[in-house]
């Protein structure tokens, strides 16, 4: 019978089978040991914390999270009802703006191109009918995009807080008398854009090969 083979979080100080390796990268364990391992070495958090890498930078996910020295609406402990999302999550994004296109740039400037989406990280709460504050925590993924050395990053970032924020009107939730109560962290997913190419020369059938329609020659690509 084949050994399990383990694997080591270096932050953690844990080891877990190769098969729950990708569960414990994206844990609130691992990303609570991240944080306290930037603090104690004074990480800038505006330019976000590396939770895991592959090699040669492949693939990698930036964790950006607020500190207690963020004062910004979007790391309140909680809103009043009429406060103005839109206004806290663009608070956010304003604050590590700076930080997201600085890991995008960095990305491009070793690929030259890749695919990026996120995943902001959120806690609702409500009232029960005794009065009492419920929490749920909810994600707002977004879709993976092709970003180019000439993508205008300002617009992409724009276009990111647009996303998420219709996300969060359109979630099953609001329904429910949920609301948002704070912003627990926003993660940034990299990774090498490697786009589908040819490998191999398929003729076609002697029918269509012979038609005036189709182009079918075999070409070498140097």
């Amino acid at each position: 019978m084949a050994a399990v083979q383990r694997i080591s979080c270096s932050v953690c100080q844990v080891s877990y089978n190769q098969s729950y390796w990708h569960q414990h990268l994206f844990s609130n364990a691992h990303k609570s040991a991240v944080r306290a391992r930037g603090l104690e070495e004074g990480a800038l958090f505006q330019d976000g914390i590396i939770l895991h890498t592959t090699s040669e930078n492949i693939a990698y996910d930036v964790l950006f999270a607020p500190t207690s020295e963020f004062t910004a609406a979007a790391a309140q402990e909680s809103l009043s009802e009429s406060a103005d999302v839109s206004a806290t999550i663009e608070s956010f994004f304003q604050h590590f703006e700076a930080g997201i296109k600085k890991r995008i740039r960095e990305a491009l400037t070793l690929h030259g191109a890749v695919k990026v989406n996120g995943s902001l990280s959120i806690i609702l709460r409500k009232l029960d009918i005794d009065g009492n504050i419920l929490h749920m925590n909810k994600s707002l993924r977004t879709k993976s995009e092709m970003i180019l050395c000439g993508t205008e990053l300002d617009d992409w970032v724009r276009e990111l807080v647009r996303t998420l924020l219709t996300k969060y009107e359109n979630m099953p939730e609001k329904g429910s008398n949920w609301s948002l109560s704070h912003i627990v962290d926003f993660e940034l997913h990299i990774s090498k854009f490697l786009p589908l190419r040819g490998s191999s020369f398929i003729p076609l059938p002697p029918l269509l090969y012979s038609s005036p329609a189709s182009d079918n020659s075999e070409k070498s690509c140097n």
